[in-house]
């Protein structure tokens, strides 16, 4: 897809116990970032160096203000507190586990009322108890969003507003300045981008090191994704699960029976599952780290005998899916180089159409697609008479335009995509697919030209900038559209020169709906980089402290300006 769309996948788990191994990887050390919390390498001053309270702590107290044994004499406002106490909870703790959410995953909005005594007096006596209001997103992409809506709750409780989570991704981040710029942001916070892009390869390298020293060592295939960004499990959760795999693997291939050595040698092991421990006939055995059932307990009673036999079926229904997936490509190839020359177009290809917010469970396999594709083309092919005659009479001109066929497109009969291709549903008739043609077909080859304009301009801003990559990603394209990824590649190129001052070698920019650094580092940048929106999106104060006009010891030590000065130049 165009400039390379970045596609994420995610998994909800919990971390396994903590079992010695001597098939560790010598080479592995726990990065201080999993120990302790990342220095604050912000490029410019920061003058707000008074201890803050710990966010749990101030949890603790607000807690106690709401819990519902206060409201003994109150019954209807106990069973409210009881019931929002439960969801506030489980957001907290889902926000802890992963303070940026895989953006395919789907925020729930819950608008929560808590009931507190009153203390005041005078108040009391008339109206014992306070209600307090509040709207917290569950899965936020945003990661600061949480801790913002807490501070506003906290504040109508008259507790502390001001607060550190314990999460690098939240303390360790700059927010962009009342009337600060793109430059600004990005300043601020490229030095604890680049700490985190080292820490998370030398992760990467580490756990994938371990990977393959288990593999030659147990002669097993076991798969593990070790990619920070994709991974929801942290390092040191990976790197237990490994340990504990090693050692469970091995006691319990030693007690296999000698017939069924040959399956367990084709067997492949899956540790990033996050649902129930279970085998597929592949076969590969899925090990969920959250499930009550043990991967020692679960391998113990595993039927191999059993399993053994639904191998030997599932290997012939998978020929047979392959073969019947190679007869209608082939099918469909032919209906589609002959659909091609009948409407002079660039292509009709079959379109994958991957949109993060359809339900998962409608989504069609590669085999049944294909099935669909074959079958929509030769419905089309059987009506060539009426398709010539409707391209003539309205004197279509297609030359360039390429058609997607995507039997998994559902929510709609048709959809352009970044690259300018008109994808179409497998579920339009004849009349149906030649009216969005019509209608359509000027408009995707306006975005396909565009397209090949803006491509131009994300690789010259690349380069320029000397980033390891300037992308999006598919959820904000499907969300928000693809016009407002090209109007942030717009202004990356217009600002580039001034941009160049700011050292991002290296670093990776993503154009999204929020401000963020990912766990490998990577920044995410609001596509119209409108600072004063995405403050007050997140109830920011109302106006700034004044920053000192001295440089850094950072910036100091780097032989650069300050980022007043910088601005001021620029």
């Amino acid at each position: 897809m165009f400039g390379g769309v970045r596609l994420f996948k995610y998994a909800s788990c919990k971390s396994s116990s903590i079992n010695s191994s001597r098939y560790l990887y010598n080479n592995v050390s726990i990065t201080t970032s999993l120990n302790q919390s990342v220095a604050r390498l912000y490029s410019t001053v920061n003058n707000n160096t008074a201890p803050l309270p710990k966010m749990r702590n101030i949890l603790k107290q607000f807690y106690l203000l709401v819990h519902p044994d206060t409201l003994t004499h109150h019954p209807e406002e106990k069973k409210v507190n009881s019931h929002n106490m439960k969801i506030i909870m489980g957001v907290i703790d889902q926000f802890k586990k992963r303070p940026m959410p895989d953006p395919n995953t789907q925020p729930i909005s819950h608008a929560l009322t808590f009931f507190i005594p009153e203390k005041d007096v005078l108040k009391a006596t008339t109206q014992p108890l306070r209600r307090v209001d509040i709207e917290v997103i569950e899965n936020s992409r945003n990661p600061n969003h949480v801790p913002d809506q807490l501070a506003l709750l906290f504040g109508q409780c008259e507790l502390p507003t001001r607060f550190i989570t314990e999460i690098n991704q939240v303390d360790n981040f700059k927010q962009p300045k009342i009337n600060g710029s793109i430059k600004d942001f990005l300043l601020d916070n490229r030095q604890f981008a680049r700490q985190m892009s080292t820490d998370a390869q030398k992760e990467r390298r580490d756990l994938e090191g371990m990977l393959r020293k288990l593999r030659r060592e147990l002669e097993v295939n076991v798969t593990m994704n070790v990619d920070p960004v994709e991974s929801t499990f942290t390092f040191q959760e990976n790197y237990t699960a490994l340990q504990d795999f090693a050692d469970i693997y091995q006691e319990w291939k030693a007690a296999v029976s000698p017939a069924y050595k040959r399956l367990v040698s084709s067997m492949q092991f899956n540790l990033n599952y996050s649902e129930t421990n279970y085998t597929s006939n592949d076969p590969t055995v899925y090990l969920d780290r959250a499930s009550p059932e043990s991967w020692k307990g679960y391998l113990s009673r595993m039927d191999l005998r059993e399993l053994e036999d639904q191998v030997k079926q599932e290997r012939e229904e998978g020929q047979k899916k392959m073969a019947s997936f190679t007869k209608h490509k082939k099918e469909f190839d032919n209906n589609s180089r002959e659909l091609t020359k009948l409407l002079k177009v660039r292509a009709v290809n079959w379109r994958f159409h991957d949109d993060p917010s359809d339900d998962p469970h409608a989504h069609l396999g590669q085999n049944d697609q294909m099935e669909l594709c074959e079958s929509f083309s030769a419905m089309l092919l059987k009506n060539k008479v009426q398709i010539q005659k409707i391209v003539r009479t309205n004197n279509y001109r297609l030359n360039g335009l390429n058609i997607g066929i995507s039997p998994n497109l559902k929510k709609a009969d048709y959809y352009i995509d970044m690259d300018g291709t008109l994808k179409i549903s497998t579920r339009c008739s004849v009349n149906q697919f030649m009216e969005i043609i019509g209608a359509h077909h000027e408009e995707a080859l306006k975005v396909q030209k565009e397209s090949d304009r803006i491509e131009q301009l994300r690789d010259y801003v690349q380069v320029r900038l000397g980033l390891k990559e300037l992308t999006t990603i598919n959820a904000f394209v499907y969300a928000e559209g693809y016009d407002k990824v090209f109007k942030a590649y717009q202004k990356l190129h217009e600002e580039s020169e001034k941009l160049r001052n700011l050292e991002l070698n290296g670093l990776c920019l993503i154009i999204a709906d929020y401000y963020s650094i990912s766990r490998a580092g990577e920044i995410f940048i609001k596509w119209d980089f409108s600072v004063e929106d995405f403050i007050a999106a997140l109830s920011a104060p109302k106006e700034e402290a004044a920053v000192p006009e001295q440089s850094s010891s950072l910036e100091q030590d780097d032989g650069t300006e300050s980022s007043t000065s910088k601005s001021q130049a620029i």
